[in-house]
């Protein structure tokens, strides 16, 4: 309805009249509105719906994160521990290495000096068989003289016993 539509009367329009039009514009508006509710409402229980999808993918997320941040703190610890243990080792490597070398150190020189008693003693027993001989030729030639004395003095005998072979 239009204000064209109403009626005038003396001093204006008719009450009649404008409480129809009233009525009318309020029943328009009424049903817009209404109109306008229903939309409203559907648009918010959308949204709600579409807030409640994205509060469970954040919901998801953050159990991924959470998950992911202790694998991370995992790994990062692991690898801590594992750095700690390589050092760990390289200095008990080190140690037995250099505990290793002492050792190897200590029996070389223990078997160096056992060489050398034994080079000492091959020495000495070198020293005695000279000096055994020598004793023996200085002994060889003074029988040998015995022989050649007695030799001469019994020249008839046979002394063919007592006469040095060459070799």
């Amino acid at each position: 309805m239009e204000l064209d539509r109403l009626k005038k009367g003396f001093f204006g329009y008719k009450k009649a009249s404008v409480y129809e039009y009233i009525v009318f514009l309020k029943e328009e508006f009424s049903a817009k509105l209404m109109e306008k509710d229903a939309q409203n409402k559907a648009n918010e229980e959308q949204y709600l719906s579409k807030i409640q999808q994205m509060e469970e993918e954040l919901k998801e997320l953050r159990q991924k994160c959470d998950t992911q941040h202790g694998e991370q703190t995992m790994i990062a610890a692991t690898l801590v521990e594992a750095k700690r243990f390589a050092e760990q080792l390289k200095q008990e490597s080190a140690a037995k290495e250099e505990e290793a070398w002492k050792k190897f150190e200590k029996e070389l020189k223990e078997k160096y000096r056992e060489l050398k008693m034994y080079q000492d003693q091959i020495a000495d027993i070198r020293k005695g068989f000279l000096e055994a001989l020598r004793a023996m030729d200085e002994q060889l030639q003074e029988v040998e003289g015995t022989v050649e004395a007695a030799k001469s003095e019994c020249p008839g005998r046979n002394m063919t016993l007592f006469e040095r072979k060459e070799r």
